[in-house]
């Protein structure tokens, strides 16, 4: 029971201090990598049994009509999409997919143009246009969540260790006093501060509080009155 109870104030204090922030890069970088398994899983099934078929050049999306074609050649290999149709065998109804591709092919192909496409007989929707296409794509949407999982980790791990020394500081109140806000500090604005007097007036003693939600702090307003836990190891 002692332990959910301080599971329970350990979880409320992670969120107050905006913990939440620490949750959303981890769940992008988990989203980002189940995708990139099943690019793979994909790839591998094209590569052992896809089948040939002719695709049909129906549009280029990223055609600029106001930049100059020197900048169109230094723009990234993955900013080129096209959209094309085939017909898959023993099918009479057509497939309009878009694909992503180099510079080189996005220059090289008019309207109407053809090309050759590989795709899975038992669900013609998945294809790969051109050789290992699908596993680079799968590489790069890897790296990226393995990116936002190792900023999500870190957060967790700063945010969470704001929560311990909050929750042991909540263990170890001796007095509870009140005081108003002196100070709104805004900047950054995701780690939002105050400060407090603490003392009398002739003190003027100033005190920051450790990192507060956004929801939270903007409801506070200079002068405002507030109930602070002072400590062993300080007000908090």
């Amino acid at each position: 029971m002692f332990l959910a109870i301080r599971f329970f104030w350990f979880t409320r204090l992670f969120l107050r201090c905006s913990g939440w922030i620490a949750v959303l890069p981890l769940l992008v970088g988990a989203a980002l990598t189940i995708s990139a398994i099943t690019l793979t899983k994909n790839a591998a099934l094209i590569s052992d049994h896809g089948v040939l078929a002719t695709a049909t050049l129906l549009a280029k999306p990223n055609t600029p009509s106001h930049v100059n074609h020197t900048h169109i050649s230094q723009r990234s290999a993955a900013s080129y999409s096209i959209q094309f149709q085939f017909t898959p065998q023993n099918s009479t109804e057509p497939i309009t997919g878009k694909a992503r591709v180099t510079a080189t092919f996005y220059r090289s192909v008019s309207m109407e143009h053809k090309f050759v496409l590989r795709y899975l007989p038992e669900n013609p929707f998945i294809y790969e246009l051109g050789a290992g296409a699908l596993k680079k794509q799968a590489t790069i949407i890897q790296i990226i969540g393995l990116a936002f999982s190792v900023i999500g980790f870190a957060a967790c791990i700063w945010f969470s260790s704001s929560a311990l020394r909050a929750l042991k500081a909540r263990e170890s109140v001796g007095m509870i006093i009140d005081t108003y806000v002196s100070r709104r500090v805004y900047w950054p604005p995701i780690f939002n501060r105050m400060q407090y007097q603490l003392g009398d007036a002739a003190a003027a003693k100033q005190h920051k509080t450790f990192i507060r939600p956004i929801w939270a702090y903007h409801g506070l307003k200079r002068g405002q009155k507030i109930r602070v836990a002072l400590t062993g190891q300080g007000p908090y």
